[in-house]
């Protein structure tokens, strides 16, 4: 008797013995996959910040290009612009060398630390929307080499009353795109889920 309580002991202790390292191991594995899915998650968080302003950046470059010709203009007298004679005061130059102003056009934000100017160039190949991470810990469309960042600059008139062929409203949208192991790698911002869009509209700024 004594025997087999003794067999029957060693019996349940085997299988309270897998049973723990069953669930042992359940809870490791579980946990594991939770860390990499967070570590995961944080990356595609991080890579949205930096694209995102990426993305300002390159709204903020049109931006800057108008408030330069504002400052470098003087203001006169925009009737024949308005079609007006109520003697409004705006810059009629105020969107001068600005790219694209002509209709939909896709550019790229160019900087020149010589100068320390922005220009616009348009985009010949879809290649040329990468952005290529610097010594500097900036963001260039020059550079070679593995890239994880992609931007294209949108600009066009808008010229529907009551705005005008002389006097448009700028359309500006900016679009970044990135590329991890969840989106695959692209030149067109279209097939890729992974990025951020920045929109503003411009216009002509006015004293009466």
């Amino acid at each position: 008797m004594k025997k087999l309580l003794s067999r029957q002991s060693s019996g349940q202790t085997l299988i309270e013995t897998i049973v723990a390292a069953g669930v042992l191991t359940t809870g490791i594995i579980g946990g594991l996959a939770l860390a990499i899915a967070s570590l995961g998650s944080s990356d595609q968080v991080m890579q949205q910040i930096v694209a995102t302003g990426l993305a300002r950046e390159g709204v903020e470059v049109v931006r800057r290009i108008r408030d330069a010709n504002w400052n470098a203009g003087s203001l006169s007298n925009c009737d024949s612009l308005f079609g007006t004679t109520d003697s409004q005061q705006c810059y009629q130059t105020w969107d001068s060398s600005i790219e694209g102003t002509a209709g939909g056009s896709d550019y790229r934000a160019i900087f020149n630390p010589a100068s320390n100017s922005w220009s616009f160039v348009p985009t010949a190949i879809a290649s040329e929307t990468r952005l290529y991470l610097r010594s500097d810990s900036t963001y260039s469309h020059s550079g070679s080499g593995d890239w994880r960042y992609s931007r294209q600059i949108t600009i066009s008139r808008d010229t529907v009353a009551p705005f005008s062929a002389a006097n448009p409203r700028l359309y500006v949208r900016s679009t970044v795109w990135w590329n991890n192991k969840r989106c695959p790698t692209t030149d067109n911002p279209a097939t890729t889920q992974c990025k951020v869009i920045v929109e503003e509209y411009l216009t002509n700024w006015k004293n009466f």
